[in-house]
């Protein structure tokens, strides 16, 4: 019933958007400025709420504000052209002997005469075209020039070509299971698990990917505009579809004389060739913009929602790199109808409403219909239901940007951004398990539901200030914190007991620019769990497999994958920030290279990241230090065109990865990651392992657009 009517509500609110979209007006003016990117710098375009923050402090950010704040100096302009004096000279000047004045009567006398004669030759001789037609006299009116309705519907092409290559030594860091990366294949440390080769020494991983990113924006009218996000060939690596790869292919025996590369398909590597990551459309009103489809999610510094990859001119238009994140791996996208307007009392600050479709359970079709049709939403009582509200102040379109330009830039004003975010979301019932790819409604037990009890609450806060306390020098500091609160009654079937949810994530960032040289601190928290249970992904959150219990409580925040900050420690061992206090103290320095017609920079960065689990009974080595990792990145970057690095990482584990051995003859048993089944007596360690030294370098090269 509620359902019901939202769904009218949304229809009632879709109806009447597009039945203003008409009336909504542009203000004029700004696509000059910036082309065809304006359009999305001029009006409220976020997905929800400060959407599209600037990506973590980076010297990336610091060149795009430089390049606004460092004009040309005045002795580098261009100097004015001074006309030859004689060229000022009439030709037919009498001689200079005369009076000033009669010299300018007689020249003007002669030349209202050439002008008599030269009117009185044109009636007697019309002018004629080619066909020998008198031409039609010009009009004195001007020619108009196209309007930019003339112009729709037009394309705005956006995206990114990734090349990666890395080489990885130790992910395994040889304690047989702490790591979730297991050694190679041919590796001693794997025992006998391989009978048919001798192992080797072998401790490396290398190899290459790709990615194309397009993300479109078709403009049907001022008002009316659709978005799209495909990655082609995404996170490809290369070499992993030879066409000797699948079987059946008898006209290629073996790999080894494979003559050409398949498309990946989800039959041969489990993934398609293009992924169509997000479709929506927009329609602008006189009260707000609608937005309705499947469209990135991302808010503030993006530890709880992060789009992982995502375009926005507003971040061109406040001088930073229009791309964000794109070295990412993932995306949050949601099905989602949302509605952004300004405050209507103050006009001060923004508020976004949005509803989000998580789940809505088991689809399918009827006995009169086929795959190809429209499918239905076989119950209500199993939706994964979500409601969004968010208030936030920031520069969104085209005169917020250029006031804050003028303030920051110019003016030297403190500026400070602020956004509140809100999540609920419910589940009744859920299914008893998972169906399988392609099943559908039928007299399977994918049909069977049970009682579920979600109830969850999303707050979060975030804040942003910057100031410019001279030319090339500014202070910015960024603030995100959340939490999740709430219950579920039932895990599954058995459950009794229910969990509560109790997790907290805090994140700061933080920049000092002083001329060409960068440097900051990073910190931030994630809660941890008081039970066994390690990682990003963790083995054990639904229960002790050994006892079978459910424990009582998820109190361990996971950060967003998008989020990085290192390149081993947490985005490679962990799989992502949790159960962590972190510190990452960095500098960098840039030699900027100014051209006529771009902003290129060349430099340098460092980074140190260390970190501490509050909870370090849930780790693997029952202790508290994760270890020390040092990042060194040189890079060249053309912004918003072209970018090169090449980073090498240096990982130093603490105690928190040793893999602990017998006491008092028996295991600890602790279940470690699911790499530890590939060694051989894995239960049997007679001496702790002490994780040893990883490091990894790494090669990225991104095309942007």
């Amino acid at each position: 019933m509620k359902k019901g009517l939202l769904t009218t509500l949304v229809s009632l609110l879709a109806l009447l958007a597009f039945a203003n979209a008409s009336w909504a007006q542009e203000p004029t003016g700004d696509t000059a400025a910036e082309g065809g990117e304006a359009t999305e710098a001029k009006e409220a375009t976020t997905d929800d709420g400060a959407a599209d923050e600037p990506a973590p402090a980076t010297t990336e950010g610091a060149e795009g504000t430089e390049g606004t704040e460092d004009p040309t100096p005045p002795d580098e302009a261009t100097p004015p052209v001074t006309p030859d004096p004689t060229t000022l000279i009439p030709k037919d000047t009498p001689d200079s002997k005369k009076e000033p004045d009669k010299l300018k009567r007689d020249g003007q006398e002669a030349q209202d005469a050439r002008k008599a004669a030269m009117k009185a030759l044109a009636s007697k001789h019309p002018a004629k075209d080619a066909d020998g037609l008198e031409a039609i006299p010009a009009s004195s009116t001007p020619i108009p020039s196209p309007s930019s309705a003339d112009l729709m519907p037009r394309i705005e092409h956006h995206g990114y070509f990734r090349f990666r290559a890395d080489l990885f030594n130790n992910l395994d860091l040889n304690t047989k299971g702490t790591s979730p990366i297991a050694p190679p294949l041919d590796s001693k440390e794997r025992g006998d698990a391989q009978p048919i080769i001798q192992p080797t020494d072998a401790d490396t991983l290398a190899g290459a990917n790709i990615r194309l990113r397009y993300a479109p924006i078709i403009h049907l009218t001022e008002s009316l505009r659709i978005f799209s996000t495909l990655d082609i060939l995404d996170n490809l690596v290369l070499g992993s579809t030879p066409d000797g790869m699948r079987a059946g292919r008898i006209d290629v025996p073996i790999i080894a004389f494979s003559g050409s590369a398949e498309e990946p398909r989800i039959d041969t590597i489990g993934k398609e060739s293009v992924v169509v990551r997000s479709a929506f459309a927009e329609v602008k009103t006189l009260f707000g913009v609608l937005r309705a489809g499947r469209m990135p999610s991302d808010w503030g510094l993006g530890i709880l929602a992060n789009g992982g990859g995502t375009h926005s001119s507003i971040r061109k238009g406040l001088g930073e790199p229009a791309w964000d994140c794109v070295d990412c791996n993932h995306g949050d996208f949601v099905d989602r109808i949302m509605f952004l307007t300004k405050d209507p009392i103050y006009r001060a600050f923004y508020i976004v409403f949005a509803w989000d479709f998580v789940s809505e359970g088991l689809v399918g079709y009827n006995a009169q219909n086929n795959s190809y049709g429209q499918a239905f939403d076989m119950a209500q009582a199993d939706d994964v239901t979500q409601f969004v509200i968010a208030l936030f102040s920031r520069p969104m379109v085209k005169q917020e940007i250029d006031e804050r330009n003028r303030d920051f830039i110019e003016l030297r004003k403190p500026v400070f951004d602020w956004g509140v975010y809100f999540v609920y979301r419910t589940q009744d019932a859920d299914l008893t398990s998972k169906p399988s790819k392609g099943s559908y409604v039928g007299t399977s037990s994918y049909a069977d539901l049970e009682p579920r009890g979600v109830t969850a609450y999303i707050p979060d806060l975030w804040a942003r200030f910057a100031y410019s306390f001279g030319y090339q020098q500014h202070l910015k500091v960024e603030l995100e914190g959340t939490g999740i609160f709430g219950r579920i009654d039932k895990v599954n079937s058995t459950d009794t007991i229910g969990r509560d949810l109790q997790q907290f994530g805090l994140a700061m960032e933080s920049e000092v620019r002083l001329f060409d040289g960068y440097f900051g601190l990073n910190a931030g928290l994630a809660t941890g769990k008081d039970s066994l249970g390690f990682g990003y992904q963790d083995i054990l959150a639904t229960g002790d497999p050994s006892s079978g219990q459910v424990q009582p409580n998820i109190n361990n925040f996971r950060f967003d994958q998008n989020y990085l900050i290192d390149m081993i420690m947490f985005r490679e061992l962990v799989g992502g920030i949790t159960n962590a206090i972190y510190f990452n103290p960095w500098g960098a320095y840039t030699f900027p290279i100014e051209e006529a017609q771009s902003f290129n920079v060349l430099g340098a960065r460092l980074d140190v990241i260390t970190a501490i689990a509050p909870k370090p009974e849930s780790t693997p080595g029952q202790a508290s230090w994760y270890g020390l990792e040092t990042d060194l990145k040189l890079f060249y970057e053309e912004v918003d065109r072209y970018k090169l690095e090449l980073a090498a990482g240096l990982f130093v584990p603490g105690p928190v990865w040793t893999r602990k051995a017998k006491r008092d003859g028996t295991d600890v048993n602790y279940p470690i990651l699911p790499t530890a089944g590939v060694y051989p007596n894995d239960l049997s360690i007679t001496k702790d392992l002490a994780g040893e030294v990883a490091w990894t370098i790494q090669s990225n090269i991104f095309w942007l657009f």
